[in-house]
């Protein structure tokens, strides 16, 4: 049992307590990271870029700092051509924001040339079909 139930407040009494609307105005930066960084503004450039570990001799890509195989930083930055292979693709029902669409769109993940195996990444084929 309450000892204290409190008191019902009446709309009057509502209309007086005080509300403070504050929207902020901020401004800030978001890092992506020393190797996402990089991945990005050389793909601005038109470049592919990864990283190399010299433990084990595999090429990442997207570029890590560290690898997850030796466990060990990787060491240094390796250019890659601009080609390679589709892995695997679907076709989504969905655009990038997750709205149904009429239709599909194709994405896919692409083994670039001169990465290790196993290496890809996500992209969309554009005005690619299926066909």
């Amino acid at each position: 049992m309450v000892d204290n139930p409190g008191k019902a407040i009446s709309s009057e009494e509502l209309k007086k307590v005080t509300h403070e609307k504050w929207s902020p105005s901020v401004k800030y930066a978001w890092s992506c990271g020393e190797a996402m960084s990089r991945f990005l503004n050389e793909l601005k450039k038109g470049k592919l870029i990864g990283r190399k570990c010299q433990q084990c001799g595999r090429i990442i890509f997207p570029p890590k700092m560290f690898c997850e195989i030796c466990f060990r930083p990787t060491d240094e930055w390796v250019y890659l051509p601009s080609t390679g292979s589709i892995m695997t693709y679907s076709a989504s029902y969905l655009d990038k924001d997750a709205n149904r669409i009429s239709e599909p769109i194709l994405v896919g993940v692409i083994a670039i040339d001169g990465a290790s195996q196993d290496m890809g990444f996500m992209h969309f084929f554009g005005e690619m079909t299926a066909d």
